[in-house]
């Protein structure tokens, strides 16, 4: 009943003006700030650990316009699924800012995109769909019944996807093999044996290597992207930053660490639209416990 009622309530937010979607996102991110204990303590780890020199007023005002911002980048994305594309070309104020990373993929040589858990990803997704044909790792949903809608949504602009499996990885390569575009969420903690320690903003965690060994296969070019929210005329700036040499290491270490710092960079321009509730660091020493003494 309860995902039947979540796939009627996607599909209604789908026809509602990006204003009120924006709107319903903050005054729920706002509710869910107040009511969740565990959101409010995860992301305060999360910040005590990137920002020690920020005040704890700071660290708090930041982790709860993360909360709204994340809930804002979920209310949105139906809409934006089903907006025509002009108009939604029209949302965003420097497009061009893709125009390096389009010559590299006109070239034929095979590109990367990531988009962190920062602004609203979806639309960045959505835009570069709708310049050029790209292939995004996705993982399904944990409600089943609304994996199609998402789905639609997520191609509604021309873009392929691929499992987060050992299909799916086959698919990204291929793409790559053929001169395509892939793109994937850089920011995820990495699951075990597929990962290493490497330094993040002032601590370290446990960082995916897909990114580094994909670029390397054809020396890639890799590109990072925040689709910032603003409050301007145009609803959305794009931020992007190509990723440094040191990716194309053989050391995972090293390259994994230039994916990070590059991270990092960005989140730093608006790190209050940063998912600061995540669990990024589980695997960085003796913080998994400071993760769950909310529960004492």
């Amino acid at each position: 009943m309860l995902s039947k009622f979540t796939l009627l309530l996607l599909n209604c937010l789908s026809h509602t003006p990006l204003s009120f979607n924006r709107w319903l996102g903050k005054t729920l991110g706002t509710i869910h700030w107040h009511t969740s204990k565990r959101v409010r303590h995860v992301s305060s780890v999360n910040l005590e650990l990137c920002f020690p020199e920020q005040s704890a007023e700071w660290r708090e005002q930041t982790a709860k316009s993360g909360v709204i911002n994340m809930a804002m980048t979920i209310l949105e994305s139906p809409v934006l699924w089903n907006m025509p594309r002009e108009r939604l070309l029209s949302l965003c104020e420097n497009i061009d800012a893709f125009d390096a990373a389009t010559k590299d993929q006109d070239r034929g040589e095979g590109i990367l995109l990531a988009t962190p858990h920062l602004g609203c990803w979806e639309y960045a997704g959505l835009i570069y769909a709708s310049l050029r044909p790209v292939t995004y790792l996705y993982r399904p949903p944990k409600l089943s019944v609304i994996d199609e809608f998402v789905q639609r949504g997520r191609m509604s602009t021309g873009s392929t996807l691929a499992t987060t499996d050992a299909l799916g990885v086959k698919k990204l390569v291929a793409t790559l093999r053929q001169g395509g575009a892939i793109g994937l969420l850089p920011d995820q903690e990495a699951n075990a044996g597929s990962g290493v320690l490497t330094p993040y903003f002032s601590t370290q965690a446990y960082t995916m290597t897909l990114m580094p060994k994909m670029a390397q296969r054809r020396n890639s070019p890799a590109y990072l992207y925040f689709m910032e929210r603003t409050a301007s005329k145009s609803d959305y700036r794009l931020h992007a930053l190509k990723i440094s040499d040191e990716i194309y290491s053989k050391d995972m270490t090293t390259a994994c660490t230039a994916v990070n710092a590059a991270i990092e960079k960005l989140i730093r321009i608006r790190p209050e639209q940063y998912n600061w509730a995540y669990k990024r660091f589980n695997e960085t020493p003796g913080v998994q416990e400071q993760y769950n003494s909310y529960k004492k």
